[in-house]
């Protein structure tokens, strides 16, 4: 499908970009002026500082927000997708959020960090034994979760063995290939880093179905199985992420699990919703799949 969009141009060179430079000072460089328009405009509209790198596709930038509150980060997030377009096209571009928009490089992935503070202030993290349970409901919920992960025909493309997108329901520390990681640092700011969302997804929906899912493993005291260590691509019969978009559908439907920490009707419209999308998608041409994604998402 992403084979008939074209990498952006050096606004500064003019050439098209046709290689990989991940964390390129150059490349960065190259893109200032569009990048230091949407830092002002994050500013601006509340959102906060930026941290703006080049990433392993071409044209591939990751931003990362500073933390706060999940409601907020949400509203952010719309914010800052919204803000990235308008300011693209103002500078002659076209900025896209697909989950895969070229078929050979990297997709877009939306990796969400986060940690939860009693009463007290305190990081409940630090308690090992509610980390790990935290991470026992994320795995547990995985693959009847993955449509609020994987909204889209187009998000599934992004799953691909050694291509920085996790494909099976795993965890580990400091392992960027499980589809879970625990963040290596200072026990009183341990997170989980949760890497299986695309940058297409409803944050909404995405944050409601992460932190649910943590949180029925903390009330349940789950224990998950042992992390993963070394590549999590190459180890036989994990779980797996739901293939297609029509199974992640059939999957949430058929969950038990979902249903203990999300509103059945809130389950039952998206179903019906994403069942009419599969549908009609069906009628479309390539092209027209791309033209329908890659300013909307």
């Amino acid at each position: 499908e992403g084979d008939t969009l074209a990498p952006p141009l050096n606004p500064k060179t003019g050439r098209r970009l046709s290689g990989t430079e991940i964390l390129s000072l150059r490349e960065l460089d190259g893109f200032d002026h569009f990048f230091n328009d949407v830092a002002e405009g994050a500013k601006l509209m509340g959102i906060g500082d930026l941290t703006i790198t080049t990433e392993a596709g071409v044209g591939q930038f990751e931003v990362t927000m500073t933390h706060g509150p999940a409601l907020h980060i949400a509203d952010n997030v719309i914010l800052l997708k919204e803000l990235i377009k308008g300011t693209a096209r103002n500078h002659g571009m076209a900025a896209t959020f697909m989950a895969k928009p070229f078929s050979d490089e990297s997709g877009n992935g939306l990796h969400t960090h986060f940690s939860v503070i009693n009463q007290a202030g305190e990081n409940i993290f630090c308690s090992q034994d509610k980390l790990q349970s935290a991470v026992a409901g994320c795995l547990e919920a995985f693959e009847a979760s993955t449509l609020f992960f994987a909204p889209y025909v187009n998000s599934f493309e992004r799953f691909v063995a050694g291509a920085h997108a996790p494909t099976s329901a795993t965890w580990g520390y400091e392992n960027r290939t499980a589809a879970i990681r625990i963040p290596a640092g200072n026990p009183s700011a341990r997170r989980i880093e949760h890497r299986v969302a695309g940058g297409d997804v409803n944050p909404y929906l995405m944050l409601a179905a992460i932190l649910g899912a943590a949180l029925d493993g903390i009330e349940n005291e789950m224990e998950p199985a042992s992390p993963i260590v070394g590549n999590a691509y190459a180890v036989d019969g994990l779980p797996q992420i739901a293939e297609d978009w029509e199974t992640a559908i059939d999957a949430l439907e058929q969950s038990t699990i979902v249903p203990r920490f999300l509103h059945p009707e809130l389950i039952k419209n998206l179903i019906s919703t994403k069942r009419q999308e599969l549908h009609y998608l069906g009628e479309l041409s390539d092209s027209e799949k791309i033209e329908l994604y890659l300013d909307t998402v």
